[in-house]
């Protein structure tokens, strides 16, 4: 498992690669059949597709929309943690899935969501763990991701204030302040 997790953590990427990455270990550590990363809009109470993958992604684009869906992803909203379910407690939502919250500070970013596995047995405790490390150490990847460029982002703002300060005084000294920056 430790692979799994340095090719999300050991490159950088920007966020759609991340998540497409992501979705694409969720299929392989379950054996699942599609995966779909929505995020989640608190303003709005929506979920929004980032990412469909699996063998038949088309058929799924709006499987996310059905109501019976919604109401899972919603319970993963309001509880904040995992669900599983079998063909046998809701055999209208999927043959087996399961739902994971995407989670940056205790905020809801999004939802995993992979459906049943492809030899169509049902997924049991286990495949339920693996995909918990798998969204836990995501959302934290996620997260350092964003702190890092906020530093950056911020440190450029300063380098910047600090070269207008400099134009001010002194425009001579100002391409070269850009370069230097």
């Amino acid at each position: 498992q430790g692979y799994i997790y340095d090719s999300i953590e050991n490159s950088p990427m920007d966020n759609d690669v991340i998540f497409e990455k992501i979705a694409e270990l969720a299929l392989k550590l379950v054996d699942g059949e599609v995966c779909t990363i929505m995020l989640f809009d608190e303003q709005d109470n929506e979920f929004h597709d980032k990412v469909i993958k699996g063998e038949k992604e088309g058929i799924h684009r709006n499987y996310t929309k059905s109501p019976a869906l919604k109401m899972v992803f919603n319970e993963v909203i309001e509880r904040k943690e995992a669900i599983l379910i079998n063909s046998n407690d809701h055999p209208e939502v999927a043959p087996s899935l399961i739902c994971a919250p995407l989670m940056i500070r205790n905020a809801i970013l999004g939802i995993l969501s992979i459906r049943k596995k492809k030899n169509r047995e049902v997924f049991n405790k286990k495949d339920l763990h693996h995909i918990l490390s798998l969204t836990k150490r995501a959302s934290l990847n996620l997260e350092n991701k964003i702190l890092y460029e906020s530093i950056y982002f911020n440190i450029m703002d300063t380098l910047k204030s600090l070269i207008s300060s400099i134009q001010a005084r002194d425009h001579y000294t100002e391409e070269h302040s850009r370069r230097v920056t």
